[in-house]
């Protein structure tokens, strides 16, 4: 009886253990590196991620501006019910959406536009974060590691679905 408990015990532990591991290979993320960004060169043709603003408080809000054609692809690390795809976009167009996006907060002060880069310095895309009144909220800037809020990883073969 004992030793049947310990089987079953060890062969549950090791399904959960390979059940977590294939979760996490069949996704391989890269670093991303930040850099400020002036919206004059922003140009080409964008996927527009916008997450956030599910409600009217929501601090979580931001856009992401995934450059076309490069071998790339930006996930934020959450449900797909928590953003919204638009592919296609010209980078006046992606811009002027993403800054109507971010601007749904009550204490909205502008945004930051970050250029982000693989660890090899390849351009990959942008992100456009709200900055918010430091009277309301004590600080202005909610998010302030975008390694923690998505990943990118390379394009594969196949055509992929968003």
């Amino acid at each position: 009886m004992q030793n049947s408990f310990a089987r079953y015990l060890s062969f549950t532990l090791l399904f959960i253990f390979l059940a977590a591991c294939t979760s996490c290979a069949s996704r391989t993320a890269y670093r991303i590196n930040t850099e400020g960004a002036d919206d004059a060169h922003v140009t080409g043709t964008y996927t527009l991620v916008l997450y956030g603003c599910t409600y009217s408080d929501d601090l979580d809000t931001f856009a992401i501006l995934d450059r076309e054609g490069d071998k790339y692809v930006l996930d934020p690390y959450a449900p797909n019910f928590n953003y919204k795809i638009k592919t296609g976009l010209s980078a006046k167009d992606a811009m002027e959406q993403a800054e109507q996006f971010i601007n749904c907060h009550s204490s909205y002060n502008g945004s930051q536009l970050i250029k982000l880069r693989s660890s090899k310095g390849v351009f990959i895309g942008y992100t456009l974060k709200p900055k918010y009144l430091s009277t309301t909220l004590v600080i202005d800037e909610v998010l302030d590691s975008e390694a923690e809020i998505y990943s990118f990883r390379k394009k594969s073969a196949k055509k992929t679905q968003r």
